[in-house]
């Protein structure tokens, strides 16, 4: 997908915030999104599709919160990653 020496990423920052990236795939692209642990708290109480909810179930957490990798594969996605976006925006 992505690395030092092979492929690309689109980068979106407010400030020196990332807010998200985008990897380009054959036919579908990938989106990165950060959260943070009052951001997970209020995406759970959203109403997401499957795809993006396990896929916030599923990542591992870490200190600055959970990297989320989520492959697009519906309109639905897309609008759920809008509101994470949204999200990822306001907290601080």
């Amino acid at each position: 997908m992505y690395g030092q020496k092979y492929g690309w990423a689109l980068r979106f920052r407010i400030k020196e915030k990332l807010l998200v990236a985008l990897y380009p795939l054959k036919n579908r692209f990938t989106v990165q999104i950060i959260l943070n642990k009052e951001a997970i708290k209020k995406s759970q109480k959203m109403k997401l599709g499957k795809n993006v909810r396990q896929t916030i179930e599923y990542a591992k957490p870490y200190p600055e919160g959970r990297w989320l990798f989520i492959s697009i594969k519906s309109k639905k996605d897309i609008r759920d990653i809008q509101q994470l976006l949204v999200l990822r925006a306001e907290v601080k």
